[in-house]
C-alpha cells in the first residue's frame, strides 16, 4: 500500500512542472520556431506603436539630433540659396513650376548626400543617435518608459562592437560596388562588343550584386542583436545568420518595402515645402531624414522581434 500511494503521488509533480512549460509557451510565442513572419503593414503597426510608446523620449531626442548636426556638422548656413535658385530656374529654361521644384529637390538631396570638411563627424553621431533610438524602441518593446539620459548614457556601452558591424556591412558592400562597376564601364565604354561577352559581364554583375545583398541581409539584423548585453560581434552576427537562414527572400522584399516607403515620404514632403516654403525646405528634408531613420530602426528592430 505505501508503494502504491507514492506510485500515485509521482504523477502530481510531472503534470505541474509541464504546466510552466506551457506559459512559458503563451507568454513568449517568438521561442518558437515559427517561419510564418507578419506583413509589412502589421509590422508597421507595430513599428509606430513603440514609436509612441516613448514618443516625448524620441521627440526630444530628435531636436537634438537635429542641432547638434546643424551646428557642428552642416553649419549654421546652408551650401545653396534655394530662394535665389528657384528665381534661376524660372529665368532660365524652366518655366513650370513642377519642374522648377523637382529640379531644386533633385538639387537638394545631392547636396545633403555630397561630403565635406566634416565627413567623419556626420557617421559618428548617426551611430550615436542609432544606439539611443534602438535603447528607447527596446524599452518600448517591454512596454516601459525610457527617459533620455538613460538612452543617451547606457545606449553607448555596445558602441565598438555597434562601430564593427557597420564596418562589416561596408565590407559586404565590396561586391556590390564591384559588379556596379563592371556593368557601367561595359555599357559606358563598350569593352565587351560581343554579345556573348556582354551577356557574360552581365551576369557576373548581377551575381555580385545578389552577394552583397545575400550578406548583407544578416549584417542588418546583427546591428540590433549586437546592442544585447554581454554580446559579442561574433556571436551576434553568428545569431543574425541563423536567424535569416532560409528566410532572406522573405526579409529582402519586407527590408525594399520600408526602404521606398521612407524614401518616397521623404521626398514628397520636401517637395511639398519646396514649392511652398522654399527657404526651409533644405531644414525639411534633413529633419525628415531623422524621422524616418526612427521610423526605420523601429521597423527592423520589430521585424527581428518577428524572427525570434
Amino acid at each position: 500500500m505505501p508503494k502504491e500511494k507514492s506510485a500515485k503521488t509521482k504523477p502530481k509533480p510531472s503534470s505541474s512542472s509541464k504546466l510552466p512549460k506551457r506559459v512559458a509557451k503563451i507568454s513568449n510565442p517568438p521561442a518558437s520556431k515559427n517561419s510564418r513572419i507578419d506583413g509589412v503593414f502589421k509590422i508597421t503597426q507595430y513599428c509606430f506603436k513603440a514609436i509612441k510608446k516613448n514618443w516625448p523620449t524620441f521627440l526630444v531626442l530628435i531636436v537634438i539630433y537635429f542641432l547638434v548636426s546643424l551646428i557642428f556638422v552642416q553649419g549654421l548656413g546652408s551650401s545653396i540659396d534655394i530662394a535665389n535658385l528657384k528665381q534661376l530656374f524660372h529665368s532660365g529654361y524652366v518655366h513650370s513650376s513642377l519642374a522648377t521644384g523637382l529640379s531644386t529637390l533633385f538639387i537638394i538631396v545631392g547636396n545633403s548626400n555630397s561630403t565635406n570638411n566634416q565627413s567623419f563627424a556626420q557617421p559618428l553621431l548617426l551611430i550615436v543617435a542609432s544606439l539611443a533610438m534602438i535603447w528607447i524602441i527596446r524599452g518600448s518593446a517591454n512596454n516601459r518608459r525610457v527617459p533620455l539620459r538613460d538612452a543617451v548614457y547606457k545606449s553607448l556601452t555596445p558602441l565598438i562592437p555597434f562601430i564593427l558591424m557597420f564596418l562589416l556591412m561596408a565590407v559586404d558592400l565590396l561586391p556590390l560596388i564591384l559588379g556596379s562597376y563592371l556593368i557601367n564601364v561595359m555599357f559606358s565604354n563598350s569593352l565587351a562588343p560581343i554579345l556573348i561577352e556582354q551577356i557574360a559581364v552581365i551576369i557576373i554583375g548581377v551575381a555580385l550584386i545578389g552577394l552583397s545583398v545575400w550578406l548583407l541581409i544578416p549584417s542588418v539584423f546583427s546591428l540590433y542583436i549586437v546592442t544585447l548585453p554581454d554580446m559579442r560581434p561574433v556571436q551576434a552576427l553568428r545569431s543574425a545568420w541563423g536567424l535569416v537562414k532560409n528566410r532572406r527572400t522573405l526579409l529582402l522584399g519586407k527590408i525594399i518595402y520600408i526602404i521606398l516607403f521612407l524614401l518616397l515620404v521623404d521626398v514628397l514632403i520636401t517637395f511639398l515645402f519646396v514649392l511652398l516654403f522654399s527657404s526651409v525646405s533644405g531644414l525639411i528634408y534633413f529633419l525628415i531624414s531623422i524621422i524616418c531613420l526612427l521610423i526605420f530602426h523601429s521597423y527592423m528592430y520589430n521585424l527581428y522581434r518577428e524572427l525570434l
